[in-house]
């Protein structure tokens, strides 16, 4: 019995022993941090996890300064020459799972998710709440979106509806925009809006109409050109004026009533001259003075005597029952009659 208490002693002193010549140096607790060293006495490799005020904080050196540990979080990492102050493998699960929070992370870096490698597409899910960008353009895309996200006016991020899509494109100032061939994006047509008075159509030379017309509706007016006593209609510098395929060419389908004595107004095309209330006494009218050239101009009367239309410095009778026809030709009025 008493050899086994001193065998039992020696095998003490033995294991007490090992672990003095296998314990690791330099291990610390109290003065508020605790460190793990690497087996050695260097402390610039050692990691002390200190604490400040109820805040941990886990670095290289230990030091506590009025902001770190910070005070308002329970863990502060400070990587010091480290280039990550925080690597997480998780494999297959969950990097990290933040629960019971409104804010999960804020970050005064320029880059807070993804960095170009792996899935950046999928780094981010937000369900149904707003994820917001600062400083990211958004220019258009040419080609068709829908469901698609895109930077509302609030750089918040939102979801274009199902079936809807947003048009792209630019064109040129007071430029009427034109469907491009995608259907989707807009550019420029050839119709311009220089003021709120005037509308110009410049199409690209050696089309076949400038403007075409169709009208299915045989009881409408294919063209309807309110001038509100200004000129109708002012063609310049074409080798035929009207042409009319099909149908009969009516000019001035507004009958202009005239008195008798009077001088028919620039632009009257169909006029009927009053009765001059005389027996035996024709009506009597003058042709535009300053008509243009190519003017037509159909004359009758309602006087039972006729009107004599005066034409320079010689004149015609017509009767009541006759239409003189009277064109302007190179400066000078010709009866057609």
């Amino acid at each position: 019995m008493k050899h086994l208490k001193y065998f039992l002693l020696a095998v003490s002193v033995i294991l007490l022993m090992s672990q003095n010549l296998y314990a690791q140096p330099n291990r610390l607790v109290g003065g508020r941090s605790f460190v793990l060293d690497n087996n050695d006495l260097i402390p610039a490799n050692n990691i002390f996890l200190v604490d400040n005020g109820g805040s941990l904080g886990i670095d290289n050196l230990g030091n506590i300064t009025g902001t770190y540990p910070n005070t308002n979080a329970l863990l502060t990492l400070l990587a010091g020459a480290k280039t990550t102050n925080l690597l997480i493998d998780g494999g297959s699960a969950w990097g990290i799972d933040i629960v019971n929070t409104n804010n999960s992370i804020r970050t005064s870096g320029s880059t807070m998710l993804g960095d170009g490698v792996g899935a950046d597409n999928v780094t981010v899910n937000l369900g149904t709440g707003n994820l917001t960008l600062n400083g990211v353009p958004a220019p258009p895309a040419p080609f068709p979106l829908s469901n698609l996200l895109y930077l509302d006016g609030s750089n918040q991020v939102t979801q274009i509806p199902g079936g809807l899509n947003l048009v792209t494109g630019s064109g040129t100032l007071n430029t009427i925009p034109l469907w491009t061939p995608t259907g989707f994006n807009l550019a420029n047509s050839i119709i311009t809006q220089p003021s709120t008075a005037q509308i110009v159509i410049t199409p690209t030379a050696g089309g076949a109409s400038s403007l075409t017309v169709n009208n299915f509706n045989a009881s409408a007016t294919g063209l309807l050109l309110n001038a509100a006593g200004g000129t109708g209609l002012s063609i310049s510098g074409a080798t035929t004026a009207v042409t009319v395929d099909n149908g009969n060419l009516i000019l001035g389908s507004t009958v202009n009533t005239i008195p008798s004595g009077a001088t028919i107004p620039d632009g009257q095309a169909v006029v009927d001259v009053n009765d001059n209330g005389v027996p035996f006494l024709v009506a009597t009218v003058t042709l535009p003075v300053t008509p243009t050239n190519g003017q037509v101009c159909y004359i009758t009367t309602e006087d039972p005597d006729g009107v004599q239309i005066t034409v320079g410095l010689a004149s015609v009778t017509i009767s009541n029952a006759e239409v003189g026809r009277f064109m302007f030709i190179n400066g000078t009025w010709r009866l057609e009659h």
